[in-house]
Parts: C-alpha cells; sequence; structure tokens
C-alpha cells in the first residue's frame, strides 16, 4: 500500500486510540499533522525483535538526559524507572498528564523541556515508587 494510503488510515487509527494517552480518556485529542507514518511507526516496532539490547552501550552515557513521565501514563513505572537508571537521567513527573504530556500539560512541558535545555530548573522527581499510587 503506498505511503499517502496507509498514513491516511494510520491518522485515523490514531485519532481513535489517541485519547488513551490523555488523564481523561474521553477528552478528544488533536493529532499534529506532523506524526510519523505508518511505515516508520511499524519498522521501528519490527527491528526491536532483531536488535541487539542497547541498554548496556547507554549506561554510562556523558550527555544529559531528562525523562518525562505522565501521572496515567500507559506505560509501567518500571519502565520509566529503568529509563532512569540507564540514562542517569533527571526525571519530571507530570501530575494530571497521561503519555501525551504535552496534550494534558502544554505550559508545563514546555518550561520543563525549556528549563532542562537552558539549565533554569525543573521539578525533579527523585523517588522510586510511583506517586501515583
Amino acid at each position: 500500500m503506498p505511503d499517502a494510503e496507509i498514513d491516511a488510515v494510520f491518522a485515523r487509527l490514531l485519532a481513535i486510540v489517541g485519547p488513551a494517552a490523555n488523564c481523561d480518556p474521553y477528552q478528544p485529542m488533536a493529532i499534529p499533522e506532523s506524526v510519523p507514518g505508518f511505515y516508520a511507526n511499524q519498522l521501528i516496532a519490527m527491528d526491536q525483535a532483531t536488535t541487539s539490547d542497547p541498554r548496556p552501550a547507554l549506561t554510562g552515557l556523558e550527555v544529559p538526559v531528562l525523562v518525562l513521565r505522565g501521572e496515567c501514563d500507559y506505560k509501567r513505572w518500571e519502565i520509566t524507572r529503568e529509563y532512569r537508571e540507564v540514562f542517569g537521567a533527571d526525571l519530571v513527573y507530570f501530575p494530571d498528564a497521561g503519555h501525551a504530556i504535552e496534550f494534558d500539560q502544554p505550559e508545563l512541558y514546555v518550561d520543563t523541556v525549556v528549563g532542562f535545555l537552558t539549565g533554569a530548573g525543573m521539578p525533579l522527581y527523585t523517588c522510586e515508587a510511583d506517586p501515583a499510587l
């Protein structure tokens, strides 16, 4: 199927399942036009099955890394904690936000990313436990 045709199907699918990435699944989510296409997403998912574990090479990486976590994220808390540990990353927790933090908390999202990039400071989360529990 050509890119344009399958990308249109993918956009409709994202419009249906996109709200699951919010804290309020009944709140419609505007999907930006710049979303990567279907084949880009599929190849990434398929490559994961054949690529070796990148975590050992990433451990001890000497660049600043920021991990963002929404309270209602559908990903397990252990995944977030592992990202923080592997990268030695800063972690910012966003109350009242889902996986799509930029939609649920746009101002806080921008302030946090700008704070990280400029060194202006951020509300870091340093505990091990999932604060949503």
